[in-house]
């Protein structure tokens, strides 16, 4: 049998508004990420289940609607939050930032952080929504390589042996041809007489003839 796509238009509603109003309830009791709705005076109309694991007094979503910010979170962080939804009511399509956060059980995180407007039928700015995803882990590997990077360095600039670091250089076919020195550590300007500034850049062949 041959299958036709039908027009989405077309087919018949199986949900009613309600039931509509069930799955935005699920949805955000059971998202991973931290939702939240506001209106103009920066006051919760919505919130994710999630946000509650930020936010004291709170123990349920519902406990966060008709209040502020600064009613759940410290104010250093509200002031932050208050801040980045000010960028949207004077009218910018999102306000983004990547922001630290602290549960209530005081483990520190960070968060990509995005707020966006609310409109109503007739294009009036009547709130915002934002979405802030946990990026935790991500930060915390990005930093261990830092970490990583300059012990590297530091061991690398302390060494008695000269070291230098080359990258190969492929022709169009991809054979090797050559090689470009991309660091050198004191150690070798000593030995070799040759400064980081005049090979760093420089084809191996015609640093070393």
């Amino acid at each position: 049998l041959e299958l036709r796509l039908q027009d989405a238009k077309s087919l018949p509603r199986t949900m009613d508004d309600a039931n509509a109003q069930l799955a935005f309830r699920a949805m955000m009791e059971n998202t991973n990420d931290f939702i939240y709705f506001k209106d103009r005076n920066h006051v919760f109309t919505a919130a994710s289940q999630t946000l509650v694991s930020l936010c004291d007094p709170a123990e349920h979503w519902s406990d966060l609607l008709g209040r502020t910010d600064y009613d759940v979170f410290p104010e250093a962080y509200a002031d932050v939050y208050y801040r980045l939804e000010k960028q949207v009511f004077a009218g910018s399509a999102v306000a983004h930032e990547i922001q630290q956060i602290v549960t209530k059980d005081g483990q520190e995180g960070w968060v990509d952080n995005r707020k966006y407007p609310v409109f109503d039928a007739s294009r009036t700015l009547v709130g915002l929504f934002g979405v802030a995803r946990d990026i935790t882990d991500r930060v915390k590997a990005e930093q261990a390589l830092k970490d990583s990077e300059s012990r590297f360095h530091s061991l690398y600039r302390a060494l008695n042996e000269g070291v230098a670091l080359h990258r190969l250089v492929r022709d169009a076919s991809g054979q090797p041809v050559d090689y470009t020195l991309v660091d050198v550590n004191p150690a070798y300007e000593t030995i070799t007489g040759l400064a980081h500034d005049d090979v760093v850049g420089q084809a191996a062949s015609v640093v070393y003839g």
